[in-house]
């Protein structure tokens, strides 16, 4: 019904404004070039034992008091959640994500577990969302691949193979196709020049090759179109 095509369609906003929040604050975007603060900052008077006892507390009998749950979770920097993770283990010998996932639901279950994520834990999971299943998210996967540098391309395949036990390079192979799956494979090589100095002489000459390679012709060179000579590009431009 309306009701569970609004909710769908929150849902997704919710998930992209956290995609873009996690790649735009730990991989420097064009934002964080510019010096504009995130809207996630670290708690300045944070005790990592208070938060593990509250969201315990939150979570005890009957009901769950999401308020608090919010209170804590979006108040807290990322780094600071990490800690909240490891920590509630050592206190109550229990995993805070299983604990989420007994006690809540929904869209609201699936953006505090997102909210406990590392960054490269993440993007390994929006990844797999976006290759799996009929068809491919290929906006999701641009949007991810584009806006790393190379360590964070490292990093990333790293932790997909520890969350899955599977080779993210393969599964891209086995679920795109034609130019697109090149280019996702160049990018997953992470072996693109990250020099910041741009060179204009050199971009008015890329420039050039690129409209000659397809607008400018019958057919494309779809050959000049991606190379590991591209820098990693701002988040933002997708």
């Amino acid at each position: 019904g309306i009701n569970a095509e609004y909710g769908k369609q929150w849902y997704q906003r919710r998930v992209r404004g956290v995609l873009n929040y996690y790649t735009n604050y730990y991989y420097k975007s064009n934002l964080s070039r510019a010096g504009m603060p995130g809207t996630i900052v670290p708690c300045s008077d944070f005790d990592v034992k208070t938060d593990c006892a509250e969201l315990k507390g939150a979570m005890k009998g009957l009901g769950t008091n999401e308020a608090k749950i919010i209170n804590i979770l979006a108040n807290r920097s990322r780094d600071q959640r990490l800690q909240i993770v490891h920590e509630y283990k050592t206190m109550f010998g229990k995993d805070l994500t299983a604990e989420f996932k007994s006690e809540l639901s929904s869209n609201f279950l699936r953006l505090s577990l997102y909210m406990l994520m590392s960054v490269p834990q993440f993007l390994a999971k929006e990844l797999k969302r976006a290759i799996k299943g009929s068809g491919t998210d290929e906006r999701a996967i641009v949007e991810i691949l584009v806006g790393l540098d190379n360590r964070g391309i490292a990093e990333v395949k790293s932790v997909y193979r520890l969350m899955y036990d599977s080779d993210l390079e393969r599964e891209v192979v086995g679920e795109t196709n034609g130019n697109f799956k090149r280019l996702t494979i160049s990018l997953l090589q992470g072996n693109r020049h990250e020099e910041k100095e741009v060179d204009l002489v050199l971009a008015k000459e890329d420039a050039i090759e690129l409209f000659n390679a397809g607008i400018n012709r019958f057919g494309t060179d779809e050959s000049n179109t991606h190379s590991e000579d591209l820098p990693d590009l701002p988040i933002g431009l997708f």
